[in-house]
């Protein structure tokens, strides 16, 4: 497995990350409240359809994320880049574990390879976790957005 400089380093040499034009906040705004509509569906899934489960919040995770970037006018063409610029930016998230989550998310969509059931409370909780502080994070940007 990569570390987080020589992933990044990668993304930037291969025009991974990019810079967008301006902070396109009706964008933003959009990606929140899809976000926050995943963030309530969690609730009507039966706890024991983990897979589901954790696409919804691997999903939620991932359009924070990017909704995030868009604050500092970058954007990513995969999530492996995505992930990389955040935890770049964010030094206290803990790229490992975004890492974990993003190839555990390939393994259940491309490979077929169902969630870990013994390993589901601890990647739930790090995830709720992770929404959280990104959901903080974007509303104190959104909060700030044009303020003097």
């Amino acid at each position: 497995m990569k570390n987080l400089k020589s992933s990044y380093d990668e993304c930037i040499n291969n025009g991974m990350i990019y810079s967008l034009r301006e902070v396109d906040i009706e964008k933003i705004l959009n990606m929140k409240d899809i976000a926050y509509e995943d963030l309530e569906a969690i609730n009507y899934i039966n706890k024991d359809k983990i897979n589901t489960l954790f696409k919804l919040h691997y999903d939620i995770i991932h359009i924070l994320s990017e909704a995030l970037l868009i604050f500092y006018r970058i954007s990513s063409a995969n999530h492996l880049c995505l992930f990389t610029y955040l935890c770049t930016k964010y030094r206290d998230f803990d790229w490992l574990f975004f890492e974990e989550i993003r190839n555990k998310r390939n393994d259940l969509n491309y490979g077929g390879k169902p969630i870990n059931i013994s390993q589901w409370p601890r990647i739930r909780a790090k995830m709720i976790e992770y929404i959280h502080a990104l959901s903080k994070e974007l509303e104190s940007k959104i909060h700030n957005f044009n303020k003097p």
